[in-house]
């Protein structure tokens, strides 16, 4: 970034400029990141109508990492906008800004064949999720070659180069091919905007309730639910009631909710049955393990409710007396025994 009169701050040294000065001069070399931190869009350079995509319906997981169409729309740049973080070291780490976890190579698998081995993992300082930005010449416009360091040699590659809706990003050796070359475009609109999340119970007890202000840059901290509902447990939050949205983790960080300025985001509470109520159909033996070879605990009569706890064995369940009952017995409603 030039020369400067001090290490830290200091005055620029310009090359066109004279200066007059007293005895010796130290001049200290001020370095800069190829690529500063913020906000991007990674686009292919020969094709910058495709941008690096993390598979919408699993943006908050360890998920595949997919070439698609670069869009706008408040939930396709969810899964598009990336945030460079610097090592300081000529490394970076990328990370989808949205669910905030990281790119990462997993070089289990065979690199001289197309196999997705480019996720989304835990946002650390690992070396699978280090890169190497190497600028290279792409038509005369800004370009990086993306090279792992912990599998030096590889980079991220579009599988085939078809530059086409869904396909594949993979990590494979290095050729140098358009299918390499990535360019970094900014993304600033969203940086002053503000947003609230409003929690709700779906169909639990207790009170909804929001958190509003948060800013769309940071990596916001989601509620602990307190909802409970009878004979459910908790099972995460999920941006549509009856769980097809993007699922959240309870107490998870999350960035960038939504694209709208002073939009609200709601999160609906996923609940779990973990009970049954449930009627034998004739006098049941309820054994002490899975199975007839197991002995007699004690047995229900016909259309007594019975409280089923564990359906894990889809030909036993397990009762809140800990004991087993023959599944093919039980219904769900009582009816009149003969």
């Amino acid at each position: 970034d030039g020369w400067y009169t001090a290490g830290s701050g200091g005055t620029r040294i310009e090359a066109t400029s004279l200066y007059e000065v007293d005895g010796d001069q130290v001049l200290y070399a001020h370095w800069s990141p190829l690529i500063p931190d913020g906000h991007y869009k990674v686009v292919v350079s020969s094709h910058p109508e495709f941008a690096l995509h993390v598979d919408g319906a699993k943006i908050s997981n360890g998920s595949n990492v997919e070439l698609y169409t670069a869009d706008n729309s408040d939930g396709r740049t969810k899964a598009e906008v990336m945030d460079v973080y610097n090592y300081g070291d000529g490394y970076i780490r990328l990370l989808n800004h949205h669910s905030q976890k990281a790119l990462e190579a997993i070089l289990n698998l065979d690199i001289s064949t197309t196999e997705y081995n480019l996720q989304l993992g835990s946002n650390n300082h690992d070396y699978s999720k280090k890169w190497q930005p190497v600028p290279i010449a792409s038509g005369g416009d800004s370009a990086y070659i993306l090279e792992s360091v912990l599998y030096q040699g590889t980079a991220i590659h579009v599988s085939y180069e078809n530059f086409a809706d869904d396909q594949n990003v993979e990590v494979f050796g290095i050729n140098y091919s358009s299918g390499m070359k990535w360019s970094f475009i900014p993304i600033t609109t969203y940086d002053s905007y503000t947003y609230t999340i409003a929690y709700n119970k779906n169909g639990g007890t207790g009170t909804n309730f929001s958190t509003s202000n948060i800013n769309w840059n940071d990596a916001h901290t989601l509620a602990t639910n307190t909802f409970t509902k009878t004979n459910f447990t908790f099972n995460g939050w999920n941006s549509k009631a009856d769980g097809t949205g993007i699922a959240y983790a309870n107490g998870g960080k999350y960035a960038g909710l939504t694209n709208v300025n002073g939009g609200t985001v709601t999160l609906y509470a996923q609940w779990k049955q973990v009970r049954w109520t449930m009627y034998p159909t004739t006098p049941l033996n309820c054994r002490s393990g899975p199975g007839t070879s197991y002995s007699v605990s004690k047995t229900y009569s016909c259309g007594t409710a019975i409280t089923v706890t564990d359906k894990s064995n889809s030909s036993w369940y397990k009762t809140s007396d800990n004991c087993y009952v023959t599944s093919s017995l039980l219904q769900n409603s009582s009816t009149p025994c003969s």
